[in-house]
């Protein structure tokens, strides 16, 4: 039986373990219940029972001491590439695991590993890395690929071969009236507002100017933005694009206490604030998720005023402060996601406010925020 009906938006990062059909009455089924599925995307997923070597895919993770610890479960594998060898994935944890389907529905593991292991138990006393802990790769898969597709496809280069859905499609993609979901960018928007944090420093060597021990005051103003998402839609995609178009103000005052120019600085700045990030997931299968972006700002004017209110001179009591009326930053932040809600800090140093001679002027901009986003994310 076939069934035609809306499912819970998701992110499909990763192989679910139930699904639930939300277009008349809620009805949610388990892998047991459903033998296969498919999205308007063309993704399709297909219910096998599986094995897997339990041993870690990170440099960094240490291997078991028994390095053949298998697990069996019963998983929707997502169809990578559909062909007379079809290309499978199981993303369920940050560690993926691909499988070859023949005709027969049979599945193959393609085993690999990488990590540090520890060659001190007695099996290993006639091995030469005996006593050592080394950091070792597992590449049985690339002698699995070459007994399996080396008849079909040619001689395949191992070296350029890793154990990723970016690696493995195009070489499945080769064989004989292959086809797979042509990977594509998804788009969406979010909102964002907070407060940020102006501090600013303004010194000079000449007595008689402006900025002349001058001293200003930390601040506290509102922002908000608007972005726009782009992320690739591969599976457990760490990186997205953000670029962000929004409006924030620089509001501060200050004083001058040098013996020639006693004052008053109020500075009313309003920016529009346009940025591009480069958003980096750590954690792209699990909830919340935990990033940081980098980029840059840049700062358009657009109104304000920017005086000094000198105390001693009443023929010339008030001087327009010469500000900038476009900036570029660099800009950093980080941050959590849940779902479509999101905290996050950034910093960014907005630099040389003023080209005032023999003079500085620089401020920095920290900023924390909530986002929502009309997407999961």
């Amino acid at each position: 039986m076939t069934l035609f009906q809306e499912i819970e938006e998701r992110e499909w990062n990763i192989c679910p373990t139930k699904i639930t059909f939300i277009k008349t009455s809620a009805r949610t089924y388990s892998i047991n219940e459903l033998k296969s599925f498919g999205l308007n995307s063309g993704d399709v997923y297909r219910r096998y029972v599986v094995s897997r070597h339990l041993i870690p895919y990170r440099e960094e993770a240490i291997f078991p001491e028994d390095d053949q610890q298998i697990d069996t479960i019963t998983a929707w594998l997502k169809i990578i590439v559909q062909a007379e060898l079809s290309l499978a994935a199981l993303y369920q944890t940050e560690r993926a695991y691909f499988y070859v389907i023949g005709k027969d529905d049979s599945t193959v593991e393609l085993i690999a590993g990488k990590g540090i292991k520890e060659f001190n138990s007695e099996k290993y006393r006639m091995d030469p890395r005996f006593g050592k802990t080394v950091e070792i790769e597992d590449a049985t898969y690339k002698n699995q690929l070459r007994g399996l597709l080396i008849s079909r496809i040619g001689n395949i280069d191992p070296d350029f071969l890793d154990y990723s859905e970016t690696s493995l499609a195009p070489l499945f993609g080769k064989l004989p009236n292959s086809s797979q979901v042509k990977k594509r960018k998804s788009f969406y928007f979010g909102v964002s507002g907070g407060v940020s944090i102006f501090s600013s420093t303004a010194s000079s060597t000449d007595p008689g100017a402006l900025l002349y021990k001058a001293d200003f005051k930390s601040s506290m103003t509102p922002f908000f933005k608007l972005s726009f998402i782009v992320q690739n839609e591969k599976r457990l995609s760490r990186i997205s694009f953000i670029p962000s178009i929004g409006m924030c103000f620089f509001n501060t005052t200050g004083t001058n206490n040098s013996p020639t120019r006693k004052g008053t600085f109020e500075i009313k700045t309003t920016y529009i604030d346009a940025d591009l990030m480069t958003r980096f997931i750590f954690n792209p299968g699990s909830n919340p998720k935990f990033f940081v972006a980098a980029g840059i700002n840049s700062y358009v004017r657009i109104a304000g005023e920017s005086k000094f209110i000198d105390y001693d001179n009443s023929s010339s009591s008030t001087t327009e402060l010469e500000q900038h009326g476009f900036l570029v930053s660099p800009s950093i932040s980080t941050g959590v996601l849940f779902s479509k809600f999101g905290v996050f800090v950034n910093y960014q140093i907005l630099g040389e406010q003023t080209d005032y001679v023999n003079s500085t002027w620089k401020v920095n901009r920290a900023s924390i925020g909530l986002s929502y986003y009309f997407k999961k994310e």
